[in-house]
């Protein structure tokens, strides 16, 4: 009877095992995907609070200043400005159309002449492109209506880069003599 009892008690322990390790496993896994949920909020917010703040610094227009923080998780890769160039139809009636990292109009557009082109007349829309291992291969793109530039210097000549990761700062957001619509690092004080 003694001998019963004990294997009964063994069978428990090895059930009991099994249920902790099954409990343990998805515990662990629910973790993981928890940590990359939080990272992948962390980005699309930045993403989303940094291409907003330049659509509203765009609609207020010249001599508005705002600033955004943001937090780029580890796991980011790169920044980029995309511009979405307008056709020469869009410009001056003539045919064509490009994707491209610059847009640039000269005053001889597809062969008609057009002289009150300013540089950033020929940008339909800016995206600010996020690549991130979070994501995949592919980056994560926000359009905006607004042209951006990304600036990495400061007004001193000091280098300061735009993307830092694990760390939350604040990006100035301001119009530029150019007409674009500027995105930098802040280091200052945003009250």
């Amino acid at each position: 009877m003694q001998e019963k009892k004990a294997q009964a008690a063994v069978e428990y322990l090895v059930i009991t095992a099994v249920v902790l390790v099954i409990i343990v496993a998805i515990f662990g896994i629910s973790i993981v995907a928890s940590n990359q949920n939080i990272k992948s909020q962390q980005l699309t917010q930045s993403l989303d609070g940094l291409v907003k703040t330049t659509e509203l610094v765009y609609a207020l227009g010249k001599e508005n200043v705002l600033y955004t923080d943001v937090f780029w998780p580890q796991e980011t890769t790169s920044i980029d400005i995309t511009y979405k160039c307008k056709t020469t139809a869009e410009l001056s009636g003539c045919g064509g159309e490009q994707e491209a990292t610059s847009c640039s109009c000269t005053t001889t557009v597809g062969g008609c002449n057009n002289t009150d082109i300013d540089e950033t007349d020929c940008i339909k829309y800016s995206a600010i492109s996020v690549s991130s291992t979070i994501f995949g291969d592919t980056p994560l793109e926000y359009v905006s209506k607004a042209p951006v530039k990304k600036i990495e210097e400061e007004p001193e000549g000091e280098t300061l880069p735009f993307l830092v990761k694990n760390f939350q700062y604040s990006v100035k957001v301001y119009w530029t003599d150019t007409g674009y619509v500027a995105i930098q690092r802040y280091a200052g004080d945003t009250t």
